[in-house]
């Protein structure tokens, strides 16, 4: 296996800057070097950025066990006047009507309607993308 690690790619940098072979040959060793360093700096850029979805797959993936725990332990006396409600409507209208409603008297403390319990997928790859 090839150690990439930062310090092995800034030793190959360091010789392919000072290498004289190099220029024997007609290669660039300081454009080797950049380019080593350039690379490694992405490489950097790129472990951060899937760290962070990382954090945000595993916030969602909370999210999700938080509904599924609620779903099978929280029986309410209007669960089933909503669920007429939904099934009339629509689950997503209803809620959405709801967290629409809710906002307009509370909009601090109102919650808000996100996306589906199984789109943590999307979901990361949105934030990758406003991540830059």
């Amino acid at each position: 296996m090839t150690d990439t690690s930062k310090e092995a790619v800034e030793a190959l940098a360091s010789v392919a800057n000072g290498e004289k072979g190099f220029a024997y040959a007609g290669i660039n060793g300081s454009k080797i070097a950049s380019t080593l360093r350039a690379l490694l700096s992405e490489r950097d850029a790129l472990a951060a950025r899937v760290e962070r979805l990382e954090e945000v797959v595993s916030w969602y993936e909370q999210q999700r066990q938080s509904a599924l725990i609620r779903a099978n332990t929280i029986s309410a006396t209007e669960d089933p006047e909503v669920l007429r409600l939904c099934k009339l409507y629509g689950f997503g209208a209803v809620m959405d009507s709801a967290s629409r409603q809710w906002v307009k008297i509370d909009s601090s403390g109102a919650f808000f309607i996100g996306g589906a319990v199984g789109d943590t997928s999307a979901r990361a790859a949105l934030q990758e993308k406003q991540d830059g």
